[in-house]
């Protein structure tokens, strides 16, 4: 089925859950097979940092001292606390937490898109986030709090 612009914007507005729902698979998809390729070790040395505090979280109920924490954010090692209190110590499960986050955030950048921008751009940019290379790969990773 070929379209023109206009028909596909029609297409679009008459199942809005359409774009959405096909940006944020294809993002997941792409994000899911970076995660499962990646070893089951901390890549990044801010991946430790972050750990640090996350098993500070979990063995002692506090984020550390100072030190630990200068150069943290400290929704990173809540997050990960909050995975591997529910999942267990397993990297993938890491992995695949913040590749969901990451596809999620796609479809939140398509979403503030159309909103400022209207449904074609919106269209395009959920497109190129789903897909961009660096973003997909940092996303599969729980070493950056990129999204």
């Amino acid at each position: 089925m070929k379209y023109n612009t206009l028909q596909l914007m029609e297409h679009l507005e008459r199942r809005p859950w359409l774009a959405p729902t096909v940006i944020f698979l294809i993002a997941l998809a792409a994000r899911a097979a970076i995660a499962l390729h990646l070893p089951a070790r901390v890549l990044w040395s801010d991946g430790n940092r972050y750990m640090h505090v996350a098993d500070n979280l979990l063995q002692r109920g506090t984020f550390g001292n100072l030190r630990d924490n200068q150069y943290s954010v400290p929704v990173q090692p809540v997050l990960l606390a909050a995975v591997r209190l529910l999942m267990g110590t397993d990297f993938l499960a890491l992995r695949l937490f913040f590749a969901l986050l990451g596809a999620a955030t796609c479809v939140a950048g398509y979403f503030l898109t159309k909103r400022l921008f209207g449904p074609l751009a919106a269209l395009l940019a959920g497109a190129c986030l789903a897909v961009y290379p660096p973003y997909v790969y940092l996303s599969a990773l729980f070493e950056y709090p990129q999204p």
